[in-house]
This record gives structure tokens, sequence and C-alpha cells, in this order.
């Protein structure tokens, strides 16, 4: 399929003997090219060519020509080392024409009479040939340019599309331990460490066959044993039809680096292991503290529960206290009452006797009876008087077992 926009940024020469054949191509080709010189013979096409090389991409040209043919034309560019694409364009099949062309490295061979399309499509595929391996041309030195300069200080090795090594700077022999003609020929797993996951190396193959660049951190082998670290990126190489030729290693070395971060790493998982062990040291103290404050917290309540006894056998016995009080004023009363009444009897009989004027005898009598009714009364006030004596004294001693009671309950509050 023609592209006409590719095919506006070439400039061609166009070089044909035949004035009505380069007439009409001539007009073709300038609709569908930036810009197209034409010449009438190889003398006068070399000249446009060397005053305009620099802008001429292709160059389709008769080969007999008058003056100088377009085989001693393309004979003076290959002296000048330039490998411009050129197309032949002709009546002549011969041999001797086609092996010629071949050697001066002809780009293709077309016989007339021409099928413009065809032509128009061969100078583009040519065309973008050219521009594709000046592209990979470019890249090519520029990735040397950069290998160059990175050659000092990084590990730079390159392999076969097998992995075989076919070059190793110097840093790469002394990290290694490895002369170079021990490494020269040989797999690149020659300084592969058994450590390293075959995953990872899976990984590494798949991206660089797929022509992607592959980057990650390696653990290698020395020749002593010895490992070490390198940050890798592996790139791989096209030639012009973008066929991978090769691998290119870069990498940085990272062992003192990657030490460190064990060495850290290691410093954490000690910190973690004793964290973890202080960690069950304080579970436990804080699992004793629990149940001394659950023992605190039982004692506590047995200790309430000791107060609410005390308080209600405190209560008890106040309400006995209040009983017995109650009990010695009732007696009290009743003491009164006797006494009262035992003084009214006598004034009673002093009344009689005074107003009956009763003999000597019946008065002895009856003061005998009298006497021995008021040493009744007498023995029964004793014994009133004993009974409110020991109720007294039963309210002092529970006077002093509340007293008891309450330092005991001041106690249990504090």
């Amino acid at each position: 399929m023609i592209d006409i926009s590719f095919l506006k940024t070439l400039c061609i020469l166009y070089v044909e003997d035949h004035f009505s054949t380069q007439e009409e191509l001539g007009k073709i080709f300038k609709t569908f090219f930036k810009k197209v010189y034409i010449a009438s013979d190889g003398k006068e096409g070399l000249e446009l060519y060397l005053n305009n090389k620099d802008e001429i991409d292709v160059i389709i040209s008769d080969i007999n020509m008058p003056n100088l043919s377009g085989i001693g034309m393309l004979k003076e560019i290959r002296k000048l080392k330039i490998d411009v694409p050129l197309i032949f364009a002709t009546a002549y099949s011969e041999s001797k024409f086609l092996l010629e062309a071949i050697k001066l490295n002809t780009s293709a061979y077309i016989l007339k009479p021409y099928d413009v399309e065809n032509m128009i499509l061969k100078v583009q595929s040519i065309a973008k040939e050219k521009e594709n391996s000046k592209l990979v041309e470019f890249q090519q030195i520029e990735m040397q340019q950069y290998i160059d300069v990175i050659d000092k200080v990084a590990i730079i090795s390159r392999t076969n599309p097998k992995g075989i090594i076919t070059f190793v700077n110097d840093k790469f022999c002394k990290t290694s331990g490895y002369e170079e003609d021990e490494l020269l020929g040989k797999a690149h797993n020659i300084v592969r460490h058994p450590d390293m996951p075959s995953e990872i190396f899976k990984g590494l193959w798949s991206d660089i066959q797929s022509g992607k660049i592959w980057q990650g951190k390696v653990k290698n082998k020395a020749k002593d044993g010895e490992s070490y670290y390198v940050n890798s990126t592996i790139i791989p190489r096209f030639n012009s039809k973008k066929e991978i030729i090769e691998y290119i290693g870069i990498r940085f070395l990272i062992t003192d680096e990657e030490n460190e971060k064990r060495k850290f790493k290691k410093n954490i998982l000690t910190n973690i292991k004793e964290s973890r062990k202080k960690e069950s040291q304080y579970l436990t103290e804080i699992r004793e503290l629990e149940k001394k404050v659950k023992n605190l917290e039982d004692g506590l309540i047995l200790k309430n529960e000791v107060l609410s006894n005390e308080k209600q056998k405190s209560a008890k016995q106040h309400s006995q206290l209040l009983y017995y009080e109650d009990e010695i004023k009732s007696l009290n009363t009743q003491m009164e009452n006797i006494k009262v009444e035992s003084y009214k009897k006598v004034l009673e009989a002093v009344t009689k006797m005074k107003k009956f004027k009763i003999t000597n005898d019946d008065l002895k009598q009856k003061n005998e009876t009298l006497e021995n009714e008021v040493n009744l009364r007498k023995d029964e006030f004793i014994k009133l008087n004993e009974q409110v004596s020991e109720q007294a004294k039963i309210i002092i001693n529970l006077k002093d077992v509340i007293e008891h009671r309450e330092s005991q309950l001041k106690q249990y509050t504090k």
C-alpha cells in the first residue's frame, strides 16, 4: 500500500536518457515525492547527486546511457563509500548487467516497460528500509557511546542470542574473579548463584527474547564462591531487519548496599523478637496484676459484705439497746408507781389510825401487817432495782460493743 505521507518526505534522483519516458515519469514522480532531480545521462546524474547528496534519498536510473552509463555512475558513487539506495530501470536483462548491478549493491532491478505503481512501492520499501537501517545504526552508535561511557563504572557483558558470552569488560572480570578467556564462549549462567529462583530467569529470558529491556536485582557467585549483588539491565540489540543479534548486560555493584540492607533487616528481626519477648513478659505481668486486682476486688467485695453484716449487727444491737432503754424506763415508771402506791397506803393507814383510834393491839397488828406489806414492797423494789442494774450493765456492754463495731467500720471504710 502506497504511503503518500511518507513519500512526501523523500527526494529522488531520476536519470533517464529517453526524453518522452523522462518527461512522463518525471511528472508522475513529482506528484508522489517531495522533490525530484532529473538527469539525462550518468554524468549529469553523478553531478546532480554529488551537489545534492545530503537531500537525495533514492536514485532511479537507466543502465545503458550515453556519456556515462548507469553502472558507471554507480561505480563512481560507490568509490566515495556512499551507500545510497539505487534502482536500475532498463529494457536489458543480460546476466552481465545483473551481476554488475549486484556487485555494486543495487537495491532493485526493474525491467521496462515500467509498472509505475510497482516502481513507487519499491522506492517506498527501499527508503523505509534505509530509514530503519539509519535508525538502527544511530541507535547502535548511541548505545556504543553510552556503553563506552559507563564501561569505566559498570560491569559490562555481551552475549549472543543463546546466552553465550562474547564480551566482558575489565570490571566484570575483577568482580567475578574470572579471567577473560575463562568467560568468553561460556554460558552467562557461569556466574549465576544457586539462591536465585529459576522463575526470575524465565521471566528475564521471556522479556529480552520478545525485544523488551529487563531490569532487576541479581545475586551472582564469583569464582571463589563469594556472593555479590548487582542491579542489572539487559538490553536486546537488533539488526536492520529487527532481528536480535545480541544482548548487552549493564550492571552496577550493590553488594555493600545489599549487605547493609540485610544487616538492617536482621537488626529489625532481632528487635521484633526482643519486642515480642518483652511483650510476652508484659502480658504475664499484666495477667498477674489482673489476678491481684481481682483478688483485691474480691477482698473488697468480701470486706463490703463484712461491713454490711457488721452494720446490720450494729443496727440490730442498737435496736436492742433502744429496747432495753425502753424497758428500763418502763421499770423506773413501775418503781415510781409502786413507791407512790406504797406511800399512799401508808398515809391511808396513818389516817385510819388517827381517825378510828384503834387499840394498841389492833394498831400493832395492823402495823405489823403494814410493815410486812412495806417489806414486801421493799423486796419487790429491791428486785426491780436489781433488774434495773442488770439492764444498765447490759446497756453499758452494748454501748461498748457498738463503739467497738463503729471503730471497726471506720477502719474498713478507710
